[in-house]
């Protein structure tokens, strides 16, 4: 009852061309063509789109608290990263959960993974990241 009535007054648009009741349109997310894999060695890293135009505004908007986005975003992971195993979230620092109210990171990571996602990384102190 409680999501309907948040629903109703704060409906969810497409950030991309307002359609209704969804966060990111098929037509709007980023598609299979845009992942982007990063080789670091023995780790690879993937990444949906990068980090520019209206990917970039949904992730700003989410980690400003529009977590609407957050099931966006793992629909989009579990589409374009089928998976066997753990996920391991790359948590954000205690102030940022502090100030936002939640960790983006972890957030996703458990609406993508469920119970295979393992919130263990802690960060320490350091220079906030950019872009």
């Amino acid at each position: 009852m409680l999501d309907l009535a948040r629903r109703w007054l704060f409906p969810i648009a497409c950030l991309g061309c307002g359609g209704a009741d969804v966060a990111l349109c098929d037509t709007c997310a980023p598609g299979p063509d845009e992942v982007i894999d990063l080789d670091l060695g023995d780790l690879t890293v993937r990444a949906l789109a990068p980090y520019e135009g209206l990917w970039r505004r949904a992730i700003v908007a989410f980690k400003g608290g529009e977590r609407a986005y957050a099931d966006a975003f793992a629909g989009l992971l579990r589409a374009r990263f089928p998976f066997d195993g753990s996920v391991v979230p790359v948590t954000t620092t205690r102030r940022r959960v502090a100030t936002r109210g939640f960790d983006q990171a972890v957030e996703i990571a458990l609406r993508f993974a469920g119970a295979d996602a393992i919130d263990v990384l802690r960060k320490r102190w350091g220079p906030a990241q950019h872009g």
